[in-house]
């Protein structure tokens, strides 16, 4: 029987490796009731955490690359589910084994971006298991400093990975575990996967080599600096 299973995680491993995989997550809002924003959103749509349900996530890999993006065709027109989304802080990005390039586009800056930062290596795996999706997963938890114009902040992370597949790939770029992860939980998302396609036709989407590339410290003064003029415009300044 251990052989059986050695030689089937032998094969997944081939498989995976040679050809695109792609990996479905769902997201579920995690709410904090004493929250003004959540407060805000929950007021201006009612019914955006039910809406939120049915928004799908693709992450495409092989190897040596991945890409995750939403699928728009899953995203109501809603302003709370939009809200959540910029919260969240979900950006196109492809993500390597060290690195990250996600894809910044904002209104009132005249460029867009792809910000380079490392991806987070500083995990803790713990010795917990659960079984999703009938594969074993293993804990590991992180704390992630998130700096930009309003301060500096923690991010408390959870993570669930699966050493059956051996991808160092999961949701909203984080990775860097013996496995790819299927269940991600940072302070206002919880990403969750769904279905898995081995050998897909879907390409990795890469972004456009026309952004600018720049580092994450950098992009966070720019954009600390054109929030600053926006304000002294609007105060005549």
């Amino acid at each position: 029987m251990n052989k059986i299973i050695v030689v089937l995680l032998f094969i997944t491993s081939n498989l995976i490796g040679q050809t695109n995989s792609k990996f479905v997550y769902g997201v579920t809002a995690i709410v904090n009731k004493d929250s003004k924003v959540d407060e805000m959103m929950k007021s201006l749509s009612p019914n955006y955490e039910n809406l939120i349900s049915g928004i799908e996530f693709n992450l495409i890999t092989n190897d040596s690359i991945a890409s995750f993006s939403i699928n728009k065709k899953t995203v109501p027109d809603d302003v709370g589910v939009q809200m959540f989304l910029t919260l969240s802080n979900y950006s196109v990005l492809n993500q390597t084994k060290e690195f990250l390039f996600t894809e910044k586009k904002y209104d009132y800056l005249e460029k867009n971006y792809t910000v380079k930062d490392s991806v987070y290596k500083n995990w803790q795996i713990l010795d917990e298991s659960k079984e999703i999706m009938g594969y074993k997963c293993c804990k590991a938890i992180g704390e992630k400093i998130i700096i930009n114009d309003a301060g500096k902040f923690t991010d408390k992370i959870i993570a669930w990975f699966c050493p059956s597949i051996p991808l160092q790939y999961g949701p909203i770029g984080y990775g860097n575990l013996p496995g790819l992860i299927f269940e991600l939980q940072t302070k206002k998302t919880l990403y969750g996967l769904k279905k898995i396609e081995y050998n897909s036709t879907e390409s990795i989407a890469l972004i456009d080599e026309k952004n600018i590339s720049i580092k994450y410290e950098d992009f966070v003064k720019i954009i600390k600096e054109s929030r600053e003029k926006r304000k002294q415009m609007m105060n005549g300044n």
